[in-house]
């Protein structure tokens, strides 16, 4: 299978599991029903377990993906040194999680209407979903990378649909030392390079973005660089 097709089918993949989990965080959050101080215990007793249950299958998927690219056997990364406080900087799952509430009693301080300080705090749930898988798989790829000396770089591959900032970053190489960088609900993922080549990796994909104007659009008011975010590591940003 070419190394681009095998690359979006984990792509897929780890979107379904973004997808599938970002769901059941959200029911978990409508069954709550309450959201007063007392609910976050009960709060944090069930989302935890579905977001770490996600995190660890998009560790397992993501090694089995890269053994299939590289031709091995996976080679059996513990999920639990990859998700929960190692995937946030050493944020704790219970500090992370009870985030959804605290934005939601800060709505209501602020005079927004229940049902709207409600629906503040859902989508702070699931943007936390979707991130926590996001960020385990991207931890799953910089051990596999830092084990495997036959990967010698990586290529960030945009989803489908990506944004800018994406398309433009997935142009250029990528080192086995280096995170790759992420936003706010990216969804890129990566192939291994197994030879070393120029900084640039797709040049008719940059050749394409600058006749289009991108490059242009994204530089002419801002200028796009990667940010070391204390909690998510590096982050692409518009400065």
């Amino acid at each position: 299978m070419p190394r681009r097709e095998r690359a979006l089918r984990h792509i897929a993949a780890q979107a379904r599991i973004r997808g599938l989990t970002a769901a059941k965080i959200e029911r978990l959050w409508r069954e709550l029903g309450s959201y007063d101080r007392e609910d976050l215990p009960r709060w944090l007793e069930r989302v935890i377990p579905v977001a770490q249950a996600a995190q660890r299958q998009s560790v397992v998927a993501t090694d089995a993906y890269l053994a299939e690219a590289m031709g091995r056997r996976p080679l059996g990364l513990d999920p639990d040194d990859l998700i929960g406080a190692a995937a946030r900087g050493g944020t704790s799952p219970e500090d992370e999680w009870a985030r959804p509430l605290t934005v939601t009693w800060g709505a209501l301080g602020a005079g927004k209407l229940w049902e709207d300080a409600r629906k503040f705090g859902a989508t702070d749930a699931t943007r936390l979903a979707v991130t926590d898988v996001q960020l385990a798989m991207r931890n799953a790829v910089y051990s596999v990378g830092q084990q495997d000396k036959n990967i010698f770089g990586w290529e960030r591959v945009p989803n489908p649909g990506a944004c800018e900032l994406c398309l433009i970053a997935s142009t250029q190489r990528y080192t086995t030392d280096h995170l790759m960088p992420i936003h706010d609900r990216c969804g890129c993922g990566v192939a291994p390079l197994t030879s070393t080549s120029d900084s640039i990796i797709n040049r008719d994909l940059y050749r394409d973005l600058k006749a289009d104007g991108a490059m242009d659009r994204i530089t002419s008011q801002r200028t796009v660089s990667v940010r070391e975010h204390g909690e998510l590591g590096p982050v692409l940003v518009k400065t």
